[in-house]
Formats: structure tokens, sequence, C-alpha cells
């Protein structure tokens, strides 16, 4: 995997511009999402043309590219381990006394471990040379732009007299880095839950209506979104047999999380009266 790709796996965890979380979909311009709100945001933005001055957006920030050297680190030392363990085991099995009836066997599983701390010793490699790359190229958050903001309303909560939060704002990805590891509008569902665990919080019903497939390479695309009538009736069902949505986040800091919608607002009012709905997850 290039650094370019893997840096651009992490963008939908880390990305921000003023405040707001950036996603990516299907364009060479990518559509944000909801996030905190700041005093700048009170005014439209928008890129006037080529030569103007750009809102660039970068790829993490210190703490997020710092957090993930670490999480390199970690993953070379607990492969460190399973290698030194598996070294030891090979040792012991090759100093163990053998019989005539023992030695296939025993010759077996000599040569099973072997090829496992190949493996690890190959995957401890590639980390270390990622690292080094990562470290060598991407360091200078100068280095980390992916594109500039393109379009990014005030924020408001009177969209079509509902009350609801538009938060939005679009970007335009720099296609000459990107273009080839461009994959859309997925979520890297990466390696927090297996395949069973996250079909099981999908359908705690095994009698039920089964609609989510676990994607090739943990790559969920997102196809389109939930309507008021689905929210209104969900087509999906708890443990309990409570009609529900399940719904997945990929965060920041916690990584993939799962909740579920059942049906419940939340009104907001700041401290100057403004009143907004939320959906509560």
């Amino acid at each position: 995997m290039s650094v370019a790709s893997s840096l651009l796996r992490l963008a939908c965890s880390s990305l921000r511009w003023r405040g707001r979380l950036l996603m990516p979909r299907v364009a060479s311009r990518c559509l944000s999402t909801r996030t905190k709100t700041r005093a700048d945001t009170i005014v439209e933005y928008e890129f006037k043309a080529a030569g103007a001055p750009s809102q660039y957006v970068r790829l993490a920030g210190f703490r997020r590219f710092q957090r993930g050297l670490n999480e390199i680190k970690a993953c070379v030392g607990g492969y460190g381990i399973n290698a030194y363990l598996l070294a030891r085991e090979i040792a012991e099995l090759a100093a163990k006394p053998k019989s005539e009836d023992s030695e296939e066997a025993a010759e077996a599983a000599v040569e099973a471990k072997r090829e496992k701390l190949a493996k690890v010793q190959k995957d401890i490699g590639v980390l270390k040379a990622f690292y080094k790359d990562t470290c060598s190229q991407w360091i200078d958050i100068a280095r980390r732009n992916i594109g500039h903001v393109d379009w990014a309303p005030e924020i408001s909560v009177d969209v079509q007299v509902c009350k609801y939060t538009k938060d939005i704002s679009t970007f335009e990805v720099d296609a000459a880095r990107f273009k080839v590891q461009f994959k859309g509008n997925i979520v890297d569902l990466g390696s927090k839950f297996t395949p069973r665990q996250l079909t099981d919080v999908f359908y705690p019903q095994s009698g039920g209506r089964t609609v989510f497939k676990f994607p090739a390479n943990r790559q969920l695309r997102i196809n389109g979104c939930v309507t008021l009538e689905l929210l209104a009736v969900p087509d999906c069902f708890d443990s309990n047999g409570k009609p529900c949505l399940i719904v997945m986040k990929d965060g920041n800091t916690t990584d993939l999380t799962v909740g579920r919608y059942a049906g419940l607002e939340a009104y907001l009012c700041n401290s100057i009266g403004v009143e907004s709905i939320e959906l509560a997850i």
C-alpha cells in the first residue's frame, strides 16, 4: 500500500477545516458533515477562482499524526513479541527428543511455526518501512495538504423550517496526488470489530431481514441517505423487537463506534435562545 493511499484512508476520521469534519464522496469536490460551530462560520465562504487565496484542507493535525505514528510503533512491538514467542517455540520443539511415531508430526509443527515466523518478520519490515516513509515524507503538515475548501455556507438552524442544523461544506481534492487512490464515499471499518461482531450488532435477531453485508477489504460504500419516512418507521429491530436504525461513526479519537437511532429527537437551545433539533443516537 502506498503512503498516499494510507493517508487518504485516514482522512475520514481526521480531516478538519475551521472545526468542520470533512468527508470524501465520489467526485473531485467532496462534502463535509456536521461538527463544532465556531464564530467564523457565520459568513458564507466560496472559493472565487484560480489565483485567489486558498483555504487548505490538511490531513491529520499534530496530535492525530503523532497518534498514527504511535500506533505503527505499537504494532511493530506487538509483532516483535509474537516473533520472539514463535522463535522460542521453534527452538523448544527442535530440542525435544523424537520418537519414530512423533517425528513426522513434530517436523510439521516446526515448519508451520517457521512459516508464521517468516510472515511476522515480513510484516515487521513493512511496518518499519512505512513508519520511516511517513516520518520522512509527511511530518511537515504543509505536505499533508489534500485540497482546498470550495464552498462553506454559514451554519444555520432554519433548514426547511424544521430547525435541523445545516453545517456542511465542500472541498476539492488535489487530483494530481489522489486521483489514483481515491475510492469515493467509503468508510474503512478498520479492525476494531470482527466481521461476525459487526454483523451481530446490526442483526441481533437471527430471523430478521438482513441488508448489511460486511464489505470486502472492510471498505463500506455509502450509497444514499436516510429519508424522513425511514426515520419515522425504521426497518430494523433490536434484540427486544423494537424498531431502530443502527448507526456507525468513524471518529477521530474513538475510531469506529456503533449506536442506534430509536426515534428520539434532541432539542437544543443556546444562551441567546436559538433552538435546533438533532437526532439522538
